[in-house]
């Protein structure tokens, strides 16, 4: 066949089966002047929302960074939810922005592609420059520019492997290059994205690279990205385009419908722009240095491939519309899937949230926390805290196979206003997380609610009740549930807050207990344990914030006037002047716990947690750079106290109180320590043994629980009579607090 022969198949090719933009400006496609008016006729066509389209972005850009910076919580609240790891919001417009493209595709005459020879050249040239070249070109300047950041080049190289499925449709049908050769590139590069994605991004990252991190890529997250993204909206443009053209005709299909559906496309994608820069304006705006240097290379690369591309194809003789559609399919990356890809497969791992779960699995290894098999509660009330940590452990039971059954446990304290709200926050993370989720009530259990509670005693001292009806509740809820080990999601500066607490209350035994990493009752068989222990609250925080988590963040209302606030405000006082303040006052808390007697604790409270015969609580925090090493002062005074000649012939004793019940001699070992000794004649303190309450049959060390006793208090409107029983030292004996009881009953009848 001659040259001149077969120049009309190729113009056919070129014209004809791949098409021109109908909705802009219809053209003779046997006219030989089509290719030379098109330019002209395309920016005529032009509507303001498309001429103007650089403006609009940049304005999108610029009011999502003003947003992020001055909305409260807009950056939290447009990332709630996820679809296969990309935020509600985000996600609904890349649907909206695709579909309107695809409608545009002329499906029913694709077939006739396949029969040129011309079309398989373009797709070999396509899959060479797509998955040859561009990622190694992207690998080249990940190292170049982003040596010293192996967190941001990493994420770049996931962005070079992953090719545009969505957005390149939109650049090339406003470029207009050719609309149904674009819809085979984005699907066969889409049916190589989930072969090949997974064992290059091990090819480049762990091999050639070297990441020392744990990379964990699932060929199931690219499938789900790439049915999300191409399948949703592919398939409902198919079925919309044989549906409508069918019943309403070609004429009204071209000319009507798409003339309407097609600014939903740029409305789309300038929202998508909007959401983007809000939920990370503050980011944006806080670590501008990475931006630009990420942003370099980022434009580096779109420059040499995009420009590269076209050169090569306008000498190749491919034509305009060829050549634009190969250029923009070659420079243009699915940032929809290297976002997925990086939270399901680094997000945990991190900078921001290195922290949060290395060191919560070195405590849990550490601290021997679980057993597998075990099934687990986790204390949920949907603040930050407990969140992070039900989305913890479920990252790290996956990850290193702990093997445990995870339910998520609320309590429900009647705080209109307040619970009502975060309970509604923990039923979505149940869903999210796909953990059963049991919810406990005041109400129901005592008859009472707090808020019915601060009514009847003022909000001075409510503390004391929801505390004691809490961990009763925490205790029922569990054993309801059949469940024998509940976490809760006590972080360092909570411990640290504790610590200070009980010294200035000067209950040494009590801060025994809580500096335990593992907590027991003997009013209870159900074991607790805090894996988060070792975790600032700073950590916390930014791993909820870059893991885009769903938290209440609202205070109790009724918590200003607890003791804890003053205690949190002398803490940060402090940190200011010490930055390891916090860490330093658990530790401190957990050496001065050693010198407790087991018998004062009531057997299960003060135990450390041990690891191959070494005490594990008294070492660094678990790699945080705040934490020291045990000894010092309260070490070397624990030593010289065992050494005391003088010790043999006494029982030493912590003072259960600030003010000793009985005088005793007080004698000084250390300048920061006073202890109280006694003789050996003296009666020794009673160890507690679990029973049943008397009056509703619950575990208690006491005839009465303290719970019954508040609770007694409240139905006989004496609560503060019931609130000093509470405080009444164990060794005064249940017969005294029996008599009291049934003064109170005859006094409140």
């Amino acid at each position: 066949m001659s040259a001149s022969a077969a120049e009309p198949e190729r113009g056919q090719c070129r014209d004809g089966a791949l098409g021109q933009i109908e909705d802009i400006e219809k053209l003779p496609q046997d006219s030989p002047s089509a290719e030379r008016k098109e330019p002209t006729s395309i920016f005529r066509g032009l509507g303001i929302l498309d001429r103007y389209l650089a403006l609009w972005i940049f304005l999108a850009m610029t009011i999502g960074i003003i947003l992020g910076n001055f909305v409260n919580n807009i950056g939290r609240s447009l990332q709630k939810g996820a679809l296969v790891g990309v935020s509600l919001p985000i996600a609904i417009g890349l649907l909206v922005m695709m579909y309107p493209i695809l409608c545009k595709v002329r499906f029913e005459s694709l077939h006739q592609v396949f029969r040129t020879r011309e079309i398989w050249i373009q797709m070999a040239f396509s899959i060479f420059i797509n998955w040859i070249i561009a990622p190694f070109l992207m690998l080249a300047l990940a190292w170049a520019f982003l040596p010293d950041k192996p967190e941001l080049r990493e994420g770049l190289i996931l962005v070079g492997l992953a090719r545009c499925i969505a957005m390149v449709l939109i650049w090339t049908g406003l470029a207009g290059g050719d609309n149904e050769y674009c819809a085979i590139l984005v699907a066969i590069n889409s049916l190589l994205q989930m072969v090949l994605f997974a064992p290059l991004a091990l090819l480049f990252i762990k091999i050639i690279s070297h990441s020392e991190g744990t990379i964990l890529l699932s060929y199931s997250v690219v499938a789900k990205s790439v049915a999300v993204f191409l399948g949703i909206p592919l398939g409902a443009a198919i079925v919309t385009r044989f549906t409508l053209r069918n019943a309403a005709g070609p004429v009204w299909y071209d000319n009507t419908f798409i003339k309407w559906l097609s600014p939903w496309s740029l409305i789309g994608l300038l929202f998508i722009i909007l959401a983007l820069f809000a939920s990370q304006g503050k980011q944006v705006v806080d670590q501008i240095v990475s931006v630009v240097r990420v942003a370099a290379p980022l434009l580096v690369y779109f420059i040499i491939v995009f420009f590269s591309t076209l050169y090569i194809t306008y000498r190749l003789g491919f034509g305009y519309q060829l050549s634009t559609t190969q250029s923009f399919t070659a420079a243009s990356n699915n940032f929809e899937l290297a976002i997925a890809v990086a939270i399901a497969t680094f997000g945990a791992d991190s900078s921001q949230a290195l922290a949060s779960t290395v060191e919560t699995h070195q405590t849990i290894t550490n601290g021997s926390l679980f057993v597998p098999g075990e099934r687990v509660a986790i204390g949920a009330s949907g603040g930050k805290d407990s969140t992070v940590l039900a989305s913890v452990l479920k990252t790290l039971n996956e990850r290193y196979n702990y093997g445990l059954d995870l339910v998520l446990l609320s309590i429900d304290e009647g705080i209109k206003g307040y619970r009502d709200d975060s309970l509604e926050t923990v039923k979505r993370n149940a869903v999210q997380y796909e953990m059963p989720l049991e919810i406990v009530s005041y109400g129901e259990l005592y008859g009472w609610t707090m808020d019915q509670v601060v009514a009847e005693i003022g909000k001075k001292g409510n503390c004391t009740y929801c505390g004691v009806f809490r961990r009763q509740a925490l205790d029922r809820g569990a054993a309801k549930l059949n469940i024998k080990h509940v976490v809760t999601g006590h972080n360092a500066d909570d411990v640290a807050e504790t610590v200070m607490m009980n010294l200035l209350r000067g209950d040494l035994p009590r801060l025994a207990r809580s500096t335990s990493i593992i907590t027991g009752s003997a009013a209870s068989d159900i074991k607790r344990s805090k894996p988060l222990k070792y975790a600032y609250e700073k950590e916390i925080v930014l791993y909820a914030y870059h893991k885009k988590l769903d938290y209440f963040s609202t205070e109790c209302i009724y918590s200003p006037e607890a003791f804890r606030g003053s205690a949190r405000t002398l803490i940060k006082d402090l940190e200011r002047i010490r930055p390891s303040a916090i860490l330093d006052i658990v530790r401190s808390g957990e050496d001065m716990a050693k010198l407790v007697p087991a018998e004062v604790c009531g057997g299960t409270g003060c135990s450390s947690i041990k690891s191959n015969g070494v005490d594990e609580l008294s070492t660094g925090g678990c790699g945080s750079q705040n934490g020291r090493s045990s000894g010092g002062e309260m070490a070397d005074m624990e030593k010289k106290l065992t050494e005391d000649e003088d010790a043999k012939s006494r029982e030493v004793e912590i003072s259960l109180s600030s003010l000793p019940k009985k005088p005793g001699k007080s004698i000084s070992t250390h300048p920061s320590v006073a202890i109280q000794s006694r003789d050996k004649r003296q009666k020794p303190l009673k160890t507690q043994t679990i029973g049943q309450c008397e009056k509703c049959g619950y575990m208690s060390s006491q005839k009465i629980c303290k719970a019954c006793m508040l609770l007694e208090g409240l139905n006989k409107s004496r609560p503060k009579t019931s609130v000093e029983l509470v405080g009444v030292e164990e060794e005064e004996g249940s017969s005294t607090l029996m008599r009291q009881m049934e003064g109170l009953q005859l006094s409140g009848s």
